[in-house]
């Protein structure tokens, strides 16, 4: 991996966790969104893995002992373990960030090939 990955990956999880900190989840597609349509094709799974990694800084940030009893009765709900849901809950973090940037992966490609492509002809005015 590259330098250039890292840190872009550690800014796109600091943008994410900061983000949702303060306003909340819908910050992770917008910036994986707005990462994805100037990003590289492994853009999206960068973009993914921030967002996973950033909810898991923000859940290892939280009372432990609210957690520890929150987990299992959110679990129950899915029919899943404690660590169950905390997983449920960093691959939702990843879906979301993945997809949007997807998404942005094909508008940045489209952008681009709109605009290298060359001018259709058109027929004179008066014709036809």
């Amino acid at each position: 991996m590259r330098a250039g990955s890292v840190a872009a990956g550690a800014t796109l999880c600091l943008l994410m966790a900061v983000g949702t900190w303060l306003i909340g989840w819908p910050v992770v597609p917008a910036v994986a969104l707005v990462w994805g349509l100037f990003s590289r094709p492994l853009g999206p799974w960068l973009a993914g893995f921030a967002g996973s990694v950033a909810w898991g800084i923000l859940l290892a940030g939280a009372p432990w002992d609210a957690l520890r009893r929150l987990a299992p009765r959110s679990g129950g709900i899915f029919g899943l373990p404690g660590w169950g849901i905390v997983a449920l809950t960093l691959g939702y973090a990843w879906l979301l960030a993945w997809s949007a940037a997807r998404v942005g992966a094909g508008v940045g490609m489209g952008l681009t090939r709109a605009s290298t492509s060359p001018p259709t002809p058109r027929a004179p005015a008066g014709t036809g």
